[in-house]
C-alpha cells in the first residue's frame, strides 16, 4: 500500500483535479481506493479534495456506501471520521442509514450462504 499512497501522492501533486475524475459508473478515484480498504490513500485524497465524499455513482452511492459494501471496515470508520469532521458538507443521514443498511443486507447475505 506505501507504494500505491506514493503514486497517487505523485498524481494529484500533478493535476489535483483526479481526484474528482470520473470512470466507468461515475466513479472516482476515492471510491476505488474505499472498495480497496486503501486507508492511507483515502486520506490523502480527502486531504486536498474533502467534497468528493458526496460525489455519487451512477447507482447513487457514496465512497461510504461503497466501503460497506466491500466489507471495508476500516475505510468506512475512517470516511465517516471525515464526514463527522466536515462542518461545510451537508450529507443526508439516510445516506449513512443506507450504507448501514447495506452491510447488514450482506452480512445476512453471507449468514444466509454460509448456512
Amino acid at each position: 500500500m506505501v507504494g500505491q499512497a506514493k503514486i497517487v501522492k505523485e498524481l494529484i501533486t500533478i493535476d489535483p483535479k483526479l481526484r474528482l475524475l470520473k470512470g466507468r459508473e461515475k466513479t472516482t478515484l476515492l471510491d476505488w481506493t474505499a472498495m480497496a480498504g486503501h486507508t492511507d490513500v483515502i486520506n490523502l485524497l480527502l486531504d486536498g479534495c474533502p467534497h468528493s465524499l458526496v460525489e455519487l455513482t451512477i447507482w447513487n452511492e457514496t465512497a461510504l456506501h461503497l466501503a460497506v459494501k466491500s466489507n471495508q471496515l476500516e475505510a468506512f470508520k475512517l470516511l465517516f471520521e471525515w464526514l463527522q469532521n466536515l462542518q461545510d458538507i451537508k450529507v443526508d443521514a439516510s445516506a449513512i442509514l443506507h450504507a448501514l443498511e447495506s452491510a447488514k443486507l450482506l452480512r445476512l447475505g453471507m449468514q444466509l450462504k454460509l448456512a
